[in-house]
């Protein structure tokens, strides 16, 4: 959602409009006018939106809450508002209101692609996977929509709770398509080999998430992990001491000094 960049990002899902490891996405800033509506609630509204995006991508959630509450309640007729809204609520873990705003988004515009996928993360987080791919469906059915990749990783991740892994691959595989350095795809779709005992496909996967992000240390670790059973303990304990550099005094890189312990 961008025009006023947001962006979160969790370590398997991503939110549109903002970027479950989440990170830029776009608040597509469509402003619906009505005749009733005059030009200066019009203005204010915008103000009060536009505040609350800067907050919301502060960090400063209260304040965005407050902001974004305003400009829906002084046009409710935009569909940007109700989901920069939704997604304060999101942030603040209030599932219920952020559903409301979202529906309301997409009630207001039907092909509003980053309401839906937000609405499909909502729904991931809640464990609703077969909602959650339905959502993030109707954000690909968009030809327009400028992020598919965010919606086809999530459908893959989806996919990949329910157990389906093939289907998880293929929609990860669109991802990378979409996106070809999309590092979090290349990850998922890993775990989703290394499910299948296909060792060697998630090895490669794992070496494309590093390769276009070499900071991402769950890759290198998921990396590690695999070259353990593929007998390759060099370049599995070189994997583990990256997690290490990179993320000191944390569990994982506890985890990663415990695996580098046993193999030497």
């Amino acid at each position: 959602m961008q025009n006023a960049k947001c962006k979160v990002q969790n370590k398997n899902t991503q939110y549109a409009g903002i970027g479950l490891w989440v990170m830029p996405y776009c608040l597509l800033l469509i402003i619906f006018l009505t005749g009733c509506l005059s030009a200066g609630l019009r203005e204010e509204a915008s103000i009060h939106y536009r505040l609350g995006v800067s907050h919301l991508n502060d960090g400063n959630l209260p304040v965005a809450l407050k902001e974004l509450t305003s400009a829906v309640e002084k046009n409710p007729s935009d569909p940007s508002y109700h989901n920069a809204l939704g997604l304060a609520y999101l942030y603040r873990g209030l599932d219920h209101e952020a559903i409301k705003h979202f529906n309301e988004a997409i009630k207001l515009d039907a092909k509003f692609s980053e309401a839906h996928t937000n609405l499909g993360a909502v729904y991931l987080r809640q464990k609703k996977w077969d909602d959650a791919i339905s959502e993030f469906q109707a954000s690909v059915a968009n030809i327009f929509y400028t992020t598919p990749e965010i919606a086809y990783n999530n459908i893959g991740w989806a996919y990949y709770q329910k157990g389906e892994n093939e289907k998880a691959i293929d929609n990860f595989k669109k991802a990378i398509t979409a996106n070809s350095k999309y590092s979090l795809a290349y990850n998922n779709m890993g775990l989703a080999y290394a499910k299948m005992n296909k060792d060697r496909e998630a090895a490669d996967a794992f070496n494309n998430a590093v390769r276009y992000s070499p900071d991402y240390a769950d890759a290198h670790y998921n990396l590690g992990e695999v070259l353990i059973r593929l007998n390759d303990k060099k370049r599995a304990v070189e994997s583990f001491q990256k997690v290490i550099k990179l993320l000191p005094d944390t569990e994982i890189a506890r985890s990663a000094q415990e695996k580098v312990n046993l193999l030497k």
